[in-house]
């Protein structure tokens, strides 16, 4: 086919190992030729190793840079002065974290532009203050009274190294909704705009 490989670099991750080398070479050789260019990425980290960088003479090296997510801009959070643990926590509608009262974050999609959600979560405080100012009501805290953490966090379907080793900060997965981070803006649209704000899981006193 008529396609410039000069303008192609493959990436080789750090999740899978490569079990023989010599067919690693043999299977990329025609693409090689052509010149596709090879990077391998994240070394250092997973199956990523320098073995990789001499075998398959890789004309690209990332290295595992060592990223450290950093979750609400590194403020210390306390509740009645203790700490949560926000691994071991949910995120309600993914705008709010459970048992930590009256705090609405903007985390936007890792799958669309991340302002889709950031905008649906702000509407959505919009709706929470306005509700608690009609009712008078000075706090809201969601509270997860069915056991609804997964082992995943929010955000395991990303295969990144640094969200891997970013898991024991990230808050979990839910099995269910409103504990379930989707990433799919047409329901969360429904659920942030137009769901009922005191659905019985959200206190609101």
């Amino acid at each position: 086919q008529n396609i410039d490989c000069t303008r192609l670099v493959l990436e080789i991750t750090e999740h899978s190992p490569i079990s023989d080398y010599e067919k690693m070479r043999a299977a990329l050789r025609p693409l090689r030729n052509k010149g596709l260019r090879l990077a391998i990425d994240d070394v250092g980290a997973g199956f990523s190793s320098f073995q990789h960088i001499l075998e398959l003479e890789a004309d690209i090296i990332v290295t595992a840079t060592g990223l450290y997510i950093q979750l609400l801009g590194g403020i210390e959070l306390k509740v009645d002065e203790a700490a949560p643990v926000l691994s071991e926590l949910l995120t309600y509608k993914g705008a709010m974290v459970q048992n930590i009262p009256n705090m609405v974050f903007m985390f936007g999609y890792t799958n669309a532009p991340w302002t889709l959600k950031a905008d649906l979560s702000a509407s959505y405080a919009c709706r929470l203050l306005n509700y608690m100012e009609q009712h008078n009501a000075t706090v809201a805290v969601a509270r997860d009274e069915q056991g609804c953490a997964l082992d995943t966090t929010v955000m395991s379907s990303l295969g990144s190294g640094y969200i891997e080793r970013a898991s024991e900060r990230l808050p979990r997965q839910g099995s269910k909704q409103p504990w379930i981070v989707l990433d799919d803006y047409k329901v969360d649209r429904d659920i942030m705009l137009h769901h009922s704000i005191n659905d019985g899981i959200l206190n609101i006193t």
